[in-house]
């Protein structure tokens, strides 16, 4: 998704610049005389390029941070796509080394994810969700009071962004947690709004629930989904989610990217993710 064009479109929303095509996308932010840059999720890039960027907006940080697999210069970088906390990764980072590369232990973007194959049939990827996220599933379906409904985002009306940025302030300030500020989230719904797609839960009536769904290509991507405490206590985030899982398998997507998940390379970092993670199913891939 870092590689998008859309996802380019929000960083110049943002106020960054953009350097590259996508594949090879380059973010550059400018503070004074000095600049800060980074590449996420790069198929391929040159370390001649990346240097001539360096040295004319004098960066003082440039951070990569990769693919699984990523072609830099005539060399072909792959890392590994699982994670063991007793696995020798030295390999990996000796590779990194030969091409000017040092391992950062703070990343920007997620550092894992979870892919589901979304090639299988509704029931085998039910039946793949741990047994209490197939209970809370059935929990909320068979709830007469809980309404879902799917709104496109090229069909989001002035209503639906109040009732979106309405529910995700509200879980922001309550959860004290500021990711998802106005500005970005603005700039999200605007880039990506040809294919996308966002869910709403209500409880008699009342929006209580949001998931927005980004979709490139034949992958959909889990963005965020957020709730009110009722919304909570009525399994209504684990019922969008697999709304949102269903939608995708109907819109011909490939794969559904469940986002950022617990990595415990990064304890401290990811602590918060540790419970939601439990939901997310799927082959897991570390970065």
């Amino acid at each position: 998704m870092h590689q998008t064009p859309m996802y380019a479109q929000v960083m110049r929303d943002l106020g960054w610049l953009v350097i590259g095509k996508p594949g090879a996308q380059t973010f550059v932010r400018k503070i004074g005389p000095v600049a800060v840059a980074k590449i996420q999720r790069p198929s391929t890039f040159n370390l001649e390029e990346l240097d001539e960027i360096r040295r004319k907006y004098r960066t003082i940080l440039m951070q990569i941070e990769p693919s699984l697999s990523m072609k830099v210069g005539q060399k072909l970088i792959k890392f590994p796509q699982t994670y063991d906390k007793q696995a020798d990764i030295s390999q990996w980072i000796n590779q990194m080394k030969v091409v000017g590369l040092t391992k950062h232990v703070s990343p920007l973007a997620h550092s894992a994810t979870s892919i589901i194959d979304l090639s299988l049939s509704e029931k085998e990827l039910l039946a793949k969700m741990k047994r209490s996220t197939r209970y809370n599933i059935g929990l909320a379906k068979r709830n007469k009071n809980l309404t879902i409904y799917t709104i496109s985002l090229r069909k989001f009306t002035q209503k639906n962004r109040e009732d979106f940025f309405q529910v995700l302030t509200e879980w922001s300030k309550r959860k004290g947690i500021y990711g998802f500020e106005s500005k970005l989230m603005s700039a999200v719904l605007s880039a990506f709004n040809a294919e996308s797609w966002c869910h709403f839960g209500e409880i008699d009536g009342r929006l209580e629930s949001i998931a927005l769904i980004l979709k490139f290509g034949k992958v959909s991507f889990y963005y965020c989904a957020v709730s009110s405490e009722k919304g909570y206590s009525y399994r209504m985030p684990t019922a969008l989610v697999w709304e949102a899982i269903i939608t995708g398998k109907k819109l011909g997507c490939e794969f559904f990217d469940l986002g950022g998940i617990y990595d415990p390379r990064y304890p401290n970092m990811y602590k918060r993710w540790n419970g939601f993670t439990t939901f997310k199913e799927g082959k897991y891939l570390f970065f």
